[in-house]
């Protein structure tokens, strides 16, 4: 063998060497493209855990109850998450009255309990409530007859009458008429909720209402949405009997007795049902809860306030 020939397999023997070398670094990490993984998001759980040597490891998906199904679809390269809905109890869902309801119920918010209850009326478009549909725009009062008659209230007494909503509604006026005006007097008309057919918590004080001037309608924008139920529409007046309020006759609607929610203490014919509450009450910012020892009353006429829905 000559020195060219051993050159040539000193050269071979080298090529191979180094291709063992490389084959090493990039099987050691020593070597190739480093690769690295991490979760991304601004919230939430990732699945990859962390990198041991060249090994990602990822967390598997668990289902904490069995109420969700996790299931692998390996044909199509998925893991598929379901709900079964046969696992989930009514009476997990705790805000929820789990009353039975009837046909056309809707659920209403009750703040004495703290959660849905079922409310009869309402549902399927309010077919078994009249008073369900209430037209944008229109004014609308105690009960909705009433001739043209006038009341001077007392100064500093407190009247509340009531107001039923049969299903959720936004109001964007609360109104009410003044019949004689009176130099520097003033009112606050506004609404509370109810509490066992007696005003409770105040919901809106409308501020103060001048009564002198021009005889007329004194609105005050407001923006109100009252849900399902029973509230109370009050008055307070600073003035003396010069000034008097568009009213309600409680004589002509004294057959309509039905709507006396207060009833009569006795079944006599002659005796007006009781209407509405009356409470002393020095003049000012609307107290919130409403005063107590309110009397019923039953044969004066009914301030007409009026709430517009919007």
């Amino acid at each position: 063998m000559n020195i060219k020939q051993e050159i040539d397999n000193l050269e071979k023997q080298l090529g191979s060497i180094e291709r063992r070398l490389i084959a090493v670094r990039r099987a050691t990490g020593g070597g190739g493209e480093s690769n690295t993984a991490s979760n991304v998001g601004t919230a939430g759980v990732g699945p990859f855990n962390s990198k041991v040597g060249v090994d990602l490891q990822f967390r598997k998906i668990n289902a904490a109850s069995d109420k969700v199904i996790v299931a692998l679809d390996a044909p199509n390269k998925e893991v598929d998450i379901d709900v079964d809905p046969s696992k989930i109890d009514i009476g997990d869902l705790g805000d929820v009255n789990p009353a039975a309801p009837n046909d056309n119920d809707v659920l209403t918010w009750d703040d004495g309990t703290s959660k849905w209850a079922p409310v009869a009326g309402g549902g399927a478009g309010g077919a078994e409530n009249p008073w369900a549909h209430r037209r944008s725009g229109r004014c609308y009062t105690t009960w909705d007859f009433y001739t043209a008659a006038i009341f001077a209230i007392t100064r500093n007494w407190l009247y509340a009458y009531p107001f039923i909503v049969p299903v959720a509604q936004t109001f964007d006026r609360i109104l009410v008429a003044v019949s004689t005006a009176q130099v520097n007097g003033v009112c606050r008309i506004g609404i509370y909720g109810d509490s066992g057919v007696y005003p409770s918590s105040l919901i809106l004080d409308s501020g103060e209402i001048d009564c002198s001037g021009v005889p007329g309608y004194k609105s005050v924008v407001i923006d109100e949405e009252l849900s399902a139920g029973l509230y109370w529409l009050v008055i307070n007046h600073d003035g003396d009997a010069n000034v008097t309020f568009r009213a309600m006759d409680y004589n002509i609607t004294y057959p309509m007795s039905w709507f006396a929610i207060l009833g009569k203490a006795d079944n006599n014919w002659v005796t007006p049902p009781h209407t509405h509450w009356k409470v002393a009450e020095v003049y000012g910012a609307l107290p919130n809860p409403f005063t107590g020892g309110a009397a019923m009353q039953n044969a004066e006429n009914l301030v007409a306030i009026h709430l517009r829905k919007a």
